[in-house]
């Protein structure tokens, strides 16, 4: 899920990817890269201070978010099994119970 942000709330990062894209020049510090990025934007004939850039979350934001919901399913199938695996353990020793008062009533 894409979200948007104007040219100073873009982190370091999000700034060279931008300028990758734009096939410019991605060393410099953050200042240099935004001011690099803000003419490039003047060139497209757009204004730099309400153009808004769709940022793809990373792999790294990905792979965390998926993580905890695969943390969050094996916690419900684990609570679901361990109650499964009680029911059917109560069950057995009713069986088991009921059998060995079979016996004792056999004898």
């Amino acid at each position: 899920m894409a979200s948007t942000k104007t040219l100073g709330q873009l982190s370091l990062i999000e700034l060279r990817r931008e300028l990758r894209c734009r096939e410019l020049k991605v060393s410099g510090n953050k200042e240099a890269l935004m001011e690099r990025l803000k003419q490039s934007i003047i060139d497209d004939e757009q204004d730099p201070d309400t153009y808004l850039f769709e940022i793809e979350p990373d792999t790294g934001e990905i792979w965390k978010s998926m993580k905890e919901q695969i943390k969050e399913d094996l916690k419900l199938v684990k609570d679901e099994l361990k109650n499964e695996l009680g029911n059917k353990l109560s069950s057995m020793e009713s069986v088991v119970f009921g059998l060995k008062k079979d016996m004792d009533d056999y004898k």
